[in-house]
């Protein structure tokens, strides 16, 4: 499972995700300073290695 709150300087959830294959969203939201993106996952069908990882950032 892999989960992916967009929270902001407060630490209020502004966005969260949660999915077993992949996980896509949209938010219609400015960046404020301070804001973070949190990703969490359970153990379940991790990857061995990082080579068998993909990252793709926007």
């Amino acid at each position: 499972m892999l989960k992916v709150t967009i929270k902001n300087a407060e630490g209020q959830e502004i966005l969260s995700k949660e999915g077993e294959q992949e996980i896509a969203f949209l938010c219609e939201r400015t960046y404020e300073e301070g804001d973070r993106i949190v990703v969490e996952s359970s153990e379940k069908n991790l990857p061995k290695s990082g080579a068998e990882c993909q990252q793709s950032v926007m």
